[in-house]
Formats: C-alpha cells, sequence, structure tokens
C-alpha cells in the first residue's frame, strides 16, 4: 500500500493543564448586633464591607451567601395559553373554549397551534 494513502498522525505529549481551583466566593459582610441579627437582616442591615463601618452596638459579620435568603419572593409567571385556530385572531377568540387549548401543540386539520397571552 503507498504511503500517502496510509499514514497515521503523529502521536505527540501533550502536557496537560493543572486544575484550576473553584472561584471562591466572598461571604456577605453585614452589620448586626450579633451574628443571628445579621442573618436574620442579612439583606436589610448595612453592609460592611471592608470589615468596619457599623453604628455603635453593631459588629461586622461574614454571611454565606447560601444562608442570606433571597430579596423578595416573586410569583412564578403565569403561563401564556397555547390555542388553536386558523390564525392567530382565530386562536385569541378561541381561548375561552377550553377544548381548543393545545399544551401538546396538537390541533385539528388546517388549525395551528397559537400563543394567547390573558387578556385578549
Amino acid at each position: 500500500m503507498p504511503e500517502s494513502s496510509c499514514h497515521s498522525p503523529r502521536i505527540t505529549l501533550k502536557p496537560t493543564q493543572r486544575p484550576t481551583a473553584p472561584p471562591t466566593v466572598t461571604p456577605l459582610r453585614v452589620c448586626g448586633a450579633d451574628y443571628m441579627d445579621a442573618l436574620t437582616n442579612c439583606r436589610s442591615n448595612s453592609q460592611c464591607l471592608s470589615g468596619d463601618g457599623c453604628d455603635l452596638g453593631t459588629a461586622c459579620f461574614d454571611i454565606p451567601h447560601n444562608l442570606c435568603p433571597t430579596e423578595t419572593p416573586t410569583e412564578s409567571p403565569t403561563p401564556t395559553p397555547k390555542v388553536c385556530g386558523l390564525d392567530w385572531q382565530s386562536a385569541a377568540a378561541n381561548c375561552v373554549d377550553m377544548s381548543k387549548h393545545c399544551p401538546d401543540d396538537v390541533c385539528g386539520i388546517g388549525e395551528a397551534c397559537f400563543n394567547v397571552p390573558d387578556g385578549f
């Protein structure tokens, strides 16, 4: 067999990269009368980014992000109904008819499934 039609790529050894350390997350630095006050009010109490600057009678505490609850919880968005129709306008008109809803994108012959926001 000619050499040009059958050759293997040259094998080279490449050094492996050292694994990188996971990023470190700096804790929230929060002022509080004590640790529990800082933890409970971690979103509303003053922050002390440099470790000082808290009001008299309070101290700076490191609060892990995962222990500080998120800000005000929000409601889940209401899913947009999917409705069968010949076009978007007919789908909007059919929105009140639950039998015309198509959560699985399956409609009758000649119809398509449209996203119709509430209120139409």
